[in-house]
């Protein structure tokens, strides 16, 4: 109540250095909680994987899927996260396949399909995308 009263017995010119004082404050604190905000947590939560099975002999082996083309629709899901697939040459469905942290560098998939695929961390660096 003593800032509503100093504040209306001010002369103008103090009336509104003050008010401009008070509005960049709010207006810094302000920022400063939403930077706080968009530090401490991430845009996304990262997605719940299941654990890779080393144990399968064929795992970086691409498999085209024959069920539906660009639709994900598999037998079993297509894990190539962490392979080696670089210089591969393939030109077949990889839609709906777990593709993170996999080395595609100068692979040729030319005309292959990737729609609903997850390729967080993949690397594709020098890969041919064309469509024929």
């Amino acid at each position: 109540m003593a800032f509503v009263t100093v504040f209306a017995s001010a002369a103008p010119a103090q009336r509104t250095a003050t008010a401009s004082c008070a509005a960049q404050r709010v207006g810094s604190a302000l920022a400063g909680a939403a930077l706080a905000l968009a530090l401490a947590q991430p845009l996304y939560a990262a997605p719940k994987l299941p654990p890779i099975d080393r144990t399968v002999r064929d795992r970086c082996v691409p498999t085209s899927s024959n069920i539906g083309q660009a639709n994900a629709a598999r037998d079993t899901l297509l894990d190539l996260r962490e392979c080696e697939l670089a210089k591969l040459s393939f030109h077949g469905d990889l839609s709906g396949a777990l593709l993170a942290g996999a080395d595609f560098t100068g692979a040729d998939l030319t005309d292959a399909q990737l729609s609903k695929s997850y390729a967080y961390g993949a690397k594709f660096t020098g890969v041919d995308f064309t469509v024929r």
